[in-house]
């Protein structure tokens, strides 16, 4: 990914974690980087488990590709605003989002606040990666 899509990646991570301070804690983030076009793909959506695959994401979801092949999904001069945004932007998705999800969002939180630059690759709750090293999801080690 160049410079500028993992800036705006790192503005749509960011805006994740604003929301979730927000009380939208039920919002999660599936993602992955296409393969052969380095874009990173991305669905915001709003439930209490991670699905498997993205044929199960539950709708109300939001889908987003960076670099940007169209408007972006997530757009602002900072998280917050980015989060203004965002929720103005996708009602129906914020309203099923509204609550707390007491291990997606620690983890979520903590990965962020790590230090580690690059994006998150997660698309299944058995696997995921941040940056350049893989790193324990919160379905597989909280058991």
């Amino acid at each position: 990914m160049s410079t500028n899509a993992e800036h705006d990646a790192c503005l749509v991570m960011e805006t994740v974690a604003e929301l979730h301070g927000r009380g939208y804690g039920r919002l999660k983030l599936f993602s992955y980087i296409k393969e052969g076009l380095g874009a990173w793909r991305h669905w915001f959506f709003a439930g209490d488990t991670f699905p498997t695959q993205s044929s199960d994401i539950p709708e109300p979801f939001v889908h987003g590709s960076i670099p940007w092949l169209t408007t972006p999904t997530v757009s602002g001069t900072s998280p917050s605003d980015a989060a203004d945004r965002f929720i103005i932007a996708h009602p129906d998705l914020m309203a099923r989002a509204n609550g707390y999800d007491d291990v997606y969002v620690p983890w979520y939180g903590e990965l962020l606040a790590s230090g580690v630059q690059g994006v998150l690759e997660m698309e299944s709750p058995m696997e995921a990666r941040f940056g350049s090293r893989k790193v324990p999801t919160p379905y597989v080690d909280s058991k």
